[in-house]
């Protein structure tokens, strides 16, 4: 089965302490020779949140990697988002229980990720990091939000029913999964990738800062994947750097490098 898109593009990652916090515990992974890319988000108010994020990326970008190798991505798309469903599970199940079964919930992070499989995209997240793909001027959203906001508005059966108005804002940004948790179930989607399109992977220190129609103008207005990603960077501390901004920026085929 050959790769179509795995090996042609042009990427680029940024990661930026803000202007309020005073440590980066964001942490950004890329594997442009097997097409993978993430980033994890250490939770704040967690005395390891830094940890687990750097737990996160060498675990999974070192199983992806393996299985990768393993198969000679000779593998499909669905097959791939199985296997990486299995592995960020089995990340966050370590970190549980090497960590968080005694002494209560001090590892935490979010991960947001993406491999690129022969001619689609699979994205995979936990937490409220994101993944987006820009096509055609419209920003898609393909990755779930896992915080109190987020499932203040879904019933249990995915229908979508209006917030609480009196919900404390603060409240919003309480995740409702994360890597450190059991049996975490990450939420995933693959998408078919044409010339063209523009992949970001943002944690929320961008996407809490910048919206839709910022970020869309952002990337229409920059050529090179490392135009964008600074350029994001930058609009984010201008609109106040409230957190972490680390953004991974792919632009897919030839006729946009």
């Amino acid at each position: 089965m050959k790769n179509v898109y795995y090996n042609n593009f042009d990427c680029a990652h940024k990661s930026d302490i803000g202007k309020v916090r005073l440590r980066n515990e964001d942490r950004v992974f890329i594997d442009p020779e097997i097409g993978f890319f993430g980033i994890s988000d250490g939770m704040g108010g967690l005395r390891y949140g830094e940890r687990t994020a750097e737990v996160v990326v060498h675990s999974v970008s070192e199983a992806v990697r393996l299985f990768l190798e393993e198969t000679s991505h000779n593998i499909s798309p669905r097959e791939a988002e199985e296997k990486l469903i299995d592995v960020v599970e089995g990340v966050s199940d370590s970190i549980f229980e090497l960590n968080n079964m005694i002494g209560g919930h001090e590892f935490g992070a979010t991960i947001s990720c993406l491999l690129l499989i022969n001619d689609s995209a699979v994205f995979c997240n936990v937490g409220d990091s994101r993944g987006y793909l820009l096509r055609c001027g419209v920003l898609h959203l393909h990755t779930e939000d896992h915080n109190y906001a987020n499932h203040s508005v879904m019933r249990s059966d995915g229908v979508e029913r209006k917030p609480v108005p009196s919900t404390p804002s603060f409240l919003n940004s309480i995740l409702t999964k994360f890597m450190g948790m059991k049996d975490v179930e990450p939420h995933t989607q693959v998408v078919k990738v044409e010339d063209g399109d523009v992949i970001l992977l943002c944690s929320d220190g961008l996407h809490n800062m910048l919206t839709d129609r910022e970020i869309t103008k952002i990337i229409e207005l920059n050529g090179s994947a490392e135009d964008i990603a600074d350029t994001l960077i930058t609009a984010a501390n201008e609109a106040g750097g409230q957190d972490n901004i680390s953004v991974v920026v792919v632009k897919i085929g030839p006729s946009i490098i």
